[in-house]
């Protein structure tokens, strides 16, 4: 016989962080307020309210932003539901190829792909990787501006 039951999110992320206090509050159901969960309550009213929807697959609007609050997620096999409280963003697509081109056809897509992007809104970048035995490896950026970012060690 099949459930079709729902873990909560919540409750699973409760019980990594303390099996004994989860089986506190979702068994035993001892749960009492303080200041801050009634604080966090309050707080939380405004994405707690249903707004937005996503686009379904394969419809979304290139121009119109993603933005929804208090979305219901769930996976049947998994047996999880969960809330999103807050969905935004806008549309991105990234694609990746490997070309093998010689400096006169690397030269040519270049020049070919500088005249069909639109500079404001997208960004191409190309990486040449030279030969397996040689260090000469460079980047272009083509389009919006581009700033690598920069990784440093954390000393605590």
């Amino acid at each position: 016989m099949e459930s079709n039951l729902q873990l909560p999110v919540r409750m699973l992320n409760e019980y990594v962080y303390c099996p004994r206090l989860a089986y506190m509050e979702w068994v035993q159901g001892e749960w009492r307020d303080n200041t801050d969960t009634e604080a966090g309550r309050h707080a939380h009213r405004r994405v707690d309210k249903k707004s937005g929807n996503l686009p379904e697959a394969g419809e979304q609007d290139e121009d119109a932003p993603v933005h929804a609050r208090s979305l219901t997620l769930s996976h049947d096999s998994l047996g999880l539901i969960g809330k999103l409280d807050l969905v935004e963003g806008e549309w991105v697509q990234l694609s990746v190829f490997q070309c093998r081109l010689s400096q006169r056809r690397h030269q040519r897509l270049r020049a070919e792909l500088e005249n069909e992007i639109r500079r404001e809104e997208d960004h191409v970048l190309i990486f040449r990787l030279g030969r397996a035995d040689s260090d000469i490896a460079d980047c272009v950026s083509l389009g919006r501006s581009f700033a690598p970012l920069v990784r440093e060690p954390i000393v605590i």
